[in-house]
């Protein structure tokens, strides 16, 4: 099963067992971030 999530325009895909990789985890982390200061 492969999850398709869309952050910023940018398809981050994760891995056969559903798990986001640690950087693509830390990756959408400093986007929320960002957003949450932005807003």
């Amino acid at each position: 099963m492969k999850i398709h999530i869309k952050v910023n325009g940018k398809i981050l895909q994760t891995n056969k067992n559903g798990h986001i990789s640690s950087k693509m985890l830390f990756y959408m982390l400093k986007v929320a971030a960002i957003k949450r200061k932005v807003y």
